[in-house]
């Protein structure tokens, strides 16, 4: 090959990203004579760690999405389980079908933020503490009937 025929193969192979190792042995000349030859004809090889920390990197990636899609799904399963459980333990089927539907909607909705289809549901933005006083029941009578569980009486409202 002549000197011509030489730095044109070095330079096509620049071009595809070898280095100039892989360039030298193709061709069939030592990587200092490869290197010496393309800074004469004004051109580099790739450096071979920034090849090789790019593909690390690259795998590394895609070894962080799996565990991610993986975490993901984990945590959507438990979730499934939490509302299965909370649906167990109502006995009006209303309020079972009400309390199932309103915790797919938030599921629906979050899974729909999380591929940045929609904006964070406004029930997971949190919110400031009030620096209002909260009004307790005992403080405020009338409003004590509001706090009262499922299924008590207060004698002072009847």
């Amino acid at each position: 090959m002549t000197s011509e025929e030489i730095i044109e193969a070095l330079r096509k192979a620049s071009r595809i990203g070898l280095t100039a190792a892989q360039a030298a042995e193709m061709i069939g000349i030592s990587a200092n004579t490869a290197r010496r030859r393309a800074k004469a004809a004004g051109f580099q090889f790739v450096n071979a760690r920034r090849v090789l920390n790019q593909a690390i990197r690259d795998e590394q990636i895609v070894t962080k999405k799996k565990v991610e899609a993986k975490k993901a799904a984990q945590t959507y399963q438990k979730r499934i389980d939490d509302i299965k459980k909370k649906a167990a333990g109502i006995k009006c089927p209303i309020e079972r079908k009400e309390m199932i539907y309103g915790a797919a909607l938030l599921a629906f909705e979050r899974r729909q933020h999380d591929d940045d289809k929609r904006p964070k549901p406004p029930c997971d933005v949190v919110k400031q503490p009030s620096r209002r006083p909260v009004t307790r029941p005992a403080a405020c009578p009338r409003l004590g009937a509001i706090f009262l569980e499922k299924g008590e009486t207060n004698a002072r409202f009847r």
